[in-house]
């Protein structure tokens, strides 16, 4: 305000000088013409600084303008996170004719299954209630004795609120980069399209994007991963632009039919036009210069003219975290029988199903709802470029990996060069245990799209040294079995908190000894190794601070390890 009342003053000095014989007393029309060219500027300035500062990720207040810039940076987020409910689900199923468990009958509950009232929840991915492990089984109805039905008990199935929806378009461009946009009311996100001829259109960060993860089913011994990863070559392909909530843009490539998608494809044997090398001795003929590296690029192939069928999920949002107890009434139920069971048998099984959800739902919500948190998403996303560099990049990965790659426990990360070895470990009902080889090829799979090519990626098993750690101590007066085991439970409680494939600080041991008023001094800590299995390359059994994984007071452990340190290994001397 200071500078527009400074501006108002010049103006007048300036009118002052060239027109004097003019008055420019309180109301006149000279002052009401500054005045209405001070809130014209003023008005100007500001939406000047508005539309500048809304340019920019950290400065912008509207969330479709976070979005925006996203979207031109080539990131897209969703507007809407849905909901997530764990439910218990209930069948009966017959008995055979001794009354005992007909497994043949059990049914397989197919993805699409929906629950719920008011706000619609629904089944993901199949679930075979033969094998489903987190089940009941009970007595049902009794007739004299006889068992003549049992009650099944799936407990904890994840149900995602929302529904799935197929909307059709019809297609009469014949545009490259055709771009459609689909509305509906809190659109969560597109999940496929397929043409009338049947090509099944995959959805990809960037058209560029030519190779997505197939996940096939897959049972591990130790039951680390459910599914195995696979890259899929996919020509078919769109992506996704969320402008608002109720709006997204689809836009698919720049190919007309298959075969000219394949004929843009880069052949590798086929360069150095030049050196003719004889990469390809059956096509040693058919070579190319570098130009065409940059110039065959297939975006990926479009829809012709016709109809296509958007497959998308509605619903979800803050509303979707529904209380215990709200999900009750199966809205739809479909399920795949063994073909022996007749239809009667299926109709009574199926009338059986019924729900309950013992736990709030949890997870629903609007991005828009948190500016603050959309502006930090956004910020990580730019900052990470969707790129594995650095050691944070990797573990950012690996942290965030697709459930159905597979569980990875613990991990520690070493880059040397341009070699990066990941050691991985599994985490079960018994503890950490070695992962699967099928496992350990998904990681390496999944972060080698994120990775330079001159980078060489190795995942390996991790080892866990089991450390003791003992303390001689002096008190400052006798102290009986409940102070050293408030001493060792500290101590406990700090090395539990601590990340494993770090080093140990030796002072921080001090420093958590001497808060306990009971000690007077500590004259010696010595960690030895109490079990390991694997190689930790001449790691001492007795580590003293003459071991050169002592460095500045921390004790370092080999690339290929992680530490523990039990309760149990947890002693005090005094």
């Amino acid at each position: 305000m200071n500078d527009i009342s400074n501006l108002r003053n010049k103006i007048l000095t300036l009118l002052k000088s060239k027109y004097s014989d003019d008055s420019y007393e309180k109301y006149t029309y000279l002052t009401l013409l500054v005045d209405t060219m001070l809130m014209l500027y003023q008005d100007v300035m500001y939406n000047i600084d508005f539309q500048y500062n809304e340019s920019f990720v950290g400065t912008a207040v509207s969330a479709e303008n976070i979005m925006r810039n996203l979207n031109d940076r080539g990131f897209s987020l969703r507007y809407i996170k849905p909901a997530i409910a764990d439910v218990d689900l209930f069948f009966e199923v017959p008995a055979n004719e001794k009354g005992g468990i007909n497994y043949y009958l059990f049914p397989v509950v197919k993805a699409g299954t929906r629950i719920g009232s008011d706000v619609k929840f629904e089944l993901l991915t199949d679930i075979d209630t033969t094998k489903y492990i987190d089940k009941v089984i009970e007595v049902g109805e009794t007739e004299n004795g006889v068992i003549k039905k049992y009650k099944v008990t799936l407990k904890n199935v994840k149900f995602v609120a929302g529904e799935t929806v197929t909307k059709k378009h019809i297609i009469n461009s014949s545009d490259k980069y055709l771009k459609i946009n689909l509305f509906d009311s809190s659109i969560i996100d597109v999940v496929e399209v397929i043409d009338e001829a049947g090509n099944v259109y995959h959805k990809v960060a960037n058209l560029a994007q030519d190779v997505i993860f197939n996940f096939v089913p897959f049972k591990s011994q130790y039951e680390d991963i459910t599914y195995m990863m696979e890259t899929k070559t996919v020509p078919y392909r769109f992506v996704v632009k969320h402008l608002n909530e109720d709006n997204v843009e689809i836009m698919f490539g720049d190919t007309y039919n298959e075969s000219n998608f394949y004929d843009l494809v880069v052949n590798p044997f086929l360069c150095f036009s030049n050196l003719k090398f004889n990469f390809n001795p059956d096509n040693s003929e058919q070579i190319f210069n570098f130009d065409k590296l940059t110039s065959v690029s297939s975006m990926g192939i479009k829809p012709v003219n016709g109809t296509i069928y958007i497959k998308y999920r509605r619903g979800g949002g803050p509303e979707s975290n529904v209380d215990a107890g709200e999900l009750k009434d199966i809205d739809n139920i479909n399920c795949y029988f063994n073909p022996a069971v007749d239809e009667d048998t299926r109709d009574i099984i199926m009338n059986s199903f019924s729900c309950y959800n013992n736990l709030p739902a949890y997870g629903g919500s609007s991005i828009k709802d948190d500016i603050e948190k959309l502006r930090n998403i956004a910020t990580s996303a730019i900052f990470s470029q969707d790129r594995c560099i650095s050691r944070e990049d990797f573990a950012y990965k690996l942290y965030n990996m697709p459930d159905k790659i597979g569980n990875v426990g613990t991990f520690k990360i070493n880059i040397k060069n341009n070699i990066v070895d990941i050691y991985v470990l599994s985490n079960t009902a018994e503890g950490f245990v070695k992962s699967s080889q099928i496992l350990k090829d998904n990681i390496k799979n999944y972060i080698s799209m994120y990775t330079p090519t001159s980078y060489v990626i190795n995942i390996k098993d991790l080892n866990i040294i089991n450390l003791s750690l003992t303390v001689k101590v002096a008190f400052n007066f006798d102290v009986d079995s409940t102070t050293i085991t408030n001493i060792i439970d500290g101590l406990y409680k700090y090395f539990n908190s601590q990340e494993k494939s770090n080093p140990i600080v030796i002072s921080k041991i001090y420093d958590i000894l001497h808060n306990f008023r009971e000690i007077n001094s500590v004259s010696d800590i010595k960690l030895q190794i109490s079990k390991f299995e694997g190689d930790i390359g001449g790691f001492n059994t007795n580590l003293t601070a003459a071991n050169k994984f002592y460095k500045n007071g921390k004790l370092y452990l080999p690339e290929n390890s992680i530490w523990q340190i039990d309760k149990d290994n947890i002693f005090i001397e005094i």
